[in-house]
């Protein structure tokens, strides 16, 4: 399907920036952001300087995944997303991947600056580990391209630069039980996003492995919505984690409501809706997750801006603006179905 000359035009006609941060998805550095300024933050050592560095680092980051993604997606994106097509190619493909492959490039003395400023051979390790992930995802051995790395790998975007905050200041063998069960809600809900994107990703010989088990395993699928849940409330009973973090299973709600959003969904508009919503629900979940490790003024401020950003760049600077009344009255409709 190619785009419409009409629509090509018109956002040939956006500031070539806000072209680059829509299609760089610029918004899911927030991913990224929040878990590793909290590690920061544990280690005693948060505040503006962190602030400021992890958020280029983290918007880096993204910038090298999410191009890169384009890139390499080209094809299927033309049958699944013809509006984020339409905004690459008024960008330009070559240019995009170039700038991916830059920002993946320059990510390689940033993290040996950083390791030489620190002298930390376990930092260093976990930034060479980020960087191979997020070179292969898309390049190398594509791991987007297999049912299961693809699911682990995309739950890495919270575990990753929370490790990597970590590991500036702190052993890795202290982590808290809390950063390896909270990852298990992301591992339950990104699967979500693909599905949008079956028509594309046959034309490729590519079948979900969420996908297979939303429309031939509904309890398999009910059992992987539910399990965090069920994670949370046995830490809590072991003493692994304290008790305040049963807040989180007032969102379980929510995690059985995407058991008949995501089979139930039948047009391409209630697809994107529930795709949509989904990363909302993430955003939802982790910013709560992460102040209960230490649920205090300067933390919450740190986290709510990064809300703050989330929403804003959810409506102005990603390639698909969300959450909509239309895709809330979609969801809505499936849901009565």
């Amino acid at each position: 399907m190619r785009p419409a000359a009409g629509a090509l035009s018109e956002a040939a006609a956006a500031p070539r920036l806000l072209l680059l941060l829509r299609v760089g998805s610029i918004r899911f550095s927030a991913f990224y952001f929040a878990p590793f300024y909290t590690a920061i933050h544990l280690s005693g050592r948060g505040g503006p300087r962190w602030i400021g560095l992890g958020a280029l680092f983290c918007a880096g980051l993204c910038l090298a995944v999410e191009l890169l993604n384009r890139a390499s997606d080209r094809r299927e994106d033309a049958i699944n997303n013809p509006e984020r097509t339409r905004q690459c190619e008024a960008f330009g493909y070559r240019d995009l991947t170039l700038l991916g492959v830059g920002i993946a490039a320059a990510l390689v003395p940033v993290g040996l600056i950083w390791f030489a400023l620190w002298g930390n051979a376990r930092l260093f390790a976990v930034q060479a580990a980020v960087w191979a992930v997020a070179w292969n995802y898309s390049f190398g051995l594509r791991f987007k391209a297999r049912r299961w790395t693809s699911l682990l790998v995309l739950s890495g975007t919270f575990l990753f630069p929370f490790a990597t905050g970590w590991a500036t200041y702190r052993s890795l063998l202290e982590l808290p039980a809390a950063a390896l069960i909270i990852p298990a809600y992301l591992l339950s809900l990104v699967g979500i996003k693909d599905i949008t994107d079956a028509e594309g990703d046959r034309s490729i010989g590519y079948r979900s492995l969420f996908l297979d088990l939303a429309s031939r395993r509904a309890g398999a699928l009910g059992l992987l919505l539910l399990a965090p849940h069920a994670m949370i409330a046995a830490a809590v009973a072991l003493g692994v984690m304290p008790p305040r973090f049963l807040v989180l299973l007032a969102f379980l709600p929510f995690s059985a409501a995407f058991g008949k959003l995501v089979p139930g969904a039948r047009t391409p508009e209630e697809r994107r809706a529930v795709r949509e919503l989904m990363y909302h629900a993430w955003v939802a979940i982790m910013l709560p997750g992460l102040w209960l490790l230490d649920p205090g003024p300067q933390l919450g401020a740190a986290l709510g801006g990064t809300l703050l950003f989330w929403l804003v760049a959810s409506r102005h600077l990603h390639w698909m603006r969300g959450p909509t009344g239309g895709q809330l009255r979609a969801a809505a409709a499936v849901l009565r179905r």
